[in-house]
């Protein structure tokens, strides 16, 4: 069990206006928030949220209760996993010897999930305590409010080889090494914390189960020379390939808006979602899988947005992710950032209305890989005056493109574009594609 003066810290600390807010949708009205209920077929607005009680009550369907109960009751979950994803959140460590901190408790990989809990909430504790402030200069050059750094649930980990390790002494150094906190030196020295000095961010499932991190440098070690991000190891539980940051948090706007934003960093994610764009994931580089694109559509997407650095990798990397995203059936558009900037200076810069006109005016995938392929074979003189070898080159630079996408309507829209774009006639165009995409099966290495 755990101790009931825990549950009631954990009770005191909780903002249940952020909890429920975040999934359902509140409207202030006058000294509490109001909203349908989640419970019932609610034609008005009968349920309420009062702040300074920290309580929710229906007046339509009798439902009432703390963040516990709405917790338990909106996700289906028992008392004690509630009380560990609170605890995470708001950043209360659960005493060694309980149940909830134990890493002996339960067969297979348990063990390892509840190490990434505990160490969550000890790095969450950290971030608001004393030793977090030279992280919290960080958080406020960029802009992110202590509201957002605790939906995320951000942590701090100092620049200490043991922190983390002293504090979850219950867990075994073998569980902790498996769960990626843990590292050893390539001379073999160690082992000792994986993140110091470093901002974290965690990697959470749909249900809230934290199983791996990735942390951005905010305190360097004196004269050493350190990566800005590092992203935790696999493991038996975690996959960053195969997982999407911030997709816990933007799940209900992807259901609502049926679109995914797209961006490369999790400061990026932060701060978009910060900005009214909740429904904003984080790829944590260039690089997207099928794994990811899947996520995203059992989450109700029909449409990922790219907003991708403005630096050389940011602005070829839509090329790179493009058969992904064709062969997925998804629609994807690119948003264009100028040359440098990055989602996160662009919010900072132009505000949340900027970036709704950047997202409004982002061009289809498809029309966005035709004319790259154009001015990348005709960068002087356009369409105008194309001769019939660049054309051929052209043809030849779409045809991965178009044999990713999915038989049918949408290979044929996208082979009639070209096409048009190009004037030729849509018979001899995938002609030429079938032609060449045969040789290419039949050049050394595609046997």
């Amino acid at each position: 069990m755990i101790p009931a003066e825990v549950i009631e810290e954990i009770r005191t600390r909780v903002n249940p206006i952020a909890v429920i807010g975040r999934r359902v949708e509140l409207r202030k009205s006058g000294s509490s928030f109001s909203a349908s209920c989640p419970f019932h077929a609610d034609r008005t607005p009968s349920f309420r949220v009062y702040p300074d009680s920290k309580r929710f009550k229906c007046f339509g369907c009798g439902a009432r209760g703390d963040a516990f109960e709405f917790l338990q009751r909106f996700e289906g979950k028992d008392f004690r996993t509630v009380a560990l994803e609170l605890a995470a959140e708001v950043g209360v460590i659960i005493p060694d010897g309980t149940p909830a901190a134990s890493p002996s408790a339960g067969p297979g990989h348990q063990g390892l999930e509840r190490a990434c809990e505990a160490a969550l909430a000890h790095w969450v504790q950290n971030l608001w305590g004393p030793s977090g402030a030279e992280a919290r200069r960080y958080l406020a050059s960029r802009g992110i409010e202590e509201t957002t750094a605790r939906e995320f649930r951000l942590g701090w980990a100092p620049r200490d080889w043991h922190d983390l390790q002293a504090s979850l002494a219950a867990f075994s150094t073998e569980e902790l090494t498996q769960a990626g906190l843990l590292c050893t030196s390539k001379n073999g020295e160690g082992p000792f914390d994986r993140f110091r000095g470093r901002l974290l961010f965690p990697y959470a499932q749909l249900d809230r189960r934290v199983i791996g991190f990735a942390g951005r440098l905010v305190a360097a070690g004196p004269g050493q020379a350190e990566p800005k991000y590092m992203n935790g190891p696999d493991t038996p539980i975690f996959r960053k390939g195969r997982l999407l940051f911030g997709l816990l948090e933007a799940q209900a706007a992807i259901r609502a808006t049926r679109r995914a934003l797209l961006v490369e960093g999790y400061v990026d994610a932060v701060a978009a979602h910060q900005a009214g764009v909740r429904e904003v994931v984080a790829a944590g580089g260039t690089a997207l899988g099928e794994q990811q694109l899947a996520l995203l559509q059992r989450c109700g997407c029909e449409e990922v947005v790219l907003l991708l650095d403005g630096d050389a990798a940011g602005v070829e990397a839509p090329a790179r992710l493009a058969p992904a995203l064709l062969r997925s059936g998804l629609a994807a558009r690119v948003a264009r950032l100028s040359a440098g900037a990055d989602p996160d200076t662009f919010i900072r810069a132009h505000g949340a209305h900027g970036l709704a006109g950047l997202l409004d005016a982002a061009k289809p995938l498809t029309e966005w890989l035709l004319e790259r392929a154009i001015s990348g074979r005709a960068p002087a003189t356009g369409l105008r005056g194309l001769s019939v070898e660049q054309k051929l080159l052209i043809v030849r630079d779409l045809r991965t493109f178009v044999s990713a996408m999915r038989p049918g309507l949408p290979r044929a829209l996208f082979e009639q574009r070209i096409a048009r774009r190009l004037e030729l006639y849509i018979i001899a165009l995938r002609a030429e594609l079938a032609r060449t995409a045969t040789a290419t099966r039949q050049e050394p290495g595609h046997a």
